[in-house]
C-alpha cells in the first residue's frame, strides 16, 4: 500500500513534464555555461538574396492535374 501512495505522489509531483529528472537537475544544479547575451541569436549561414542553386534536372515539368471539370 505504501508503494502505491509513493508512486501516486511521484506521478502527481512530476506533472506533465517530459523530463522530470532533467527539470529537477536544472533547478538544483544549473548549468555553468554562460552565453554572451549581447551577441543575440546566431545568424543563418548563406546569402538570402542569392540562395544556393538546386540540383539540375532535364526532366519536363508535368502540367498540374485539376481533375475532371464539370460545367
Amino acid at each position: 500500500m505504501k508503494r502505491i501512495v509513493f508512486l501516486a505522489a511521484l506521478a502527481f509531483l512530476t506533472g506533465c513534464s517530459n523530463a522530470p529528472v532533467a527539470g529537477f537537475l536544472d533547478n538544483c544544479f544549473p548549468s555553468k555555461a554562460k552565453g554572451d547575451p549581447a551577441s543575440g541569436p546566431p545568424l543563418p549561414v548563406g546569402d538570402p538574396l542569392r540562395p544556393a542553386p538546386g540540383p539540375k534536372s532535364n526532366a519536363p515539368i508535368p502540367p498540374p492535374d485539376f481533375g475532371p471539370v464539370v460545367p
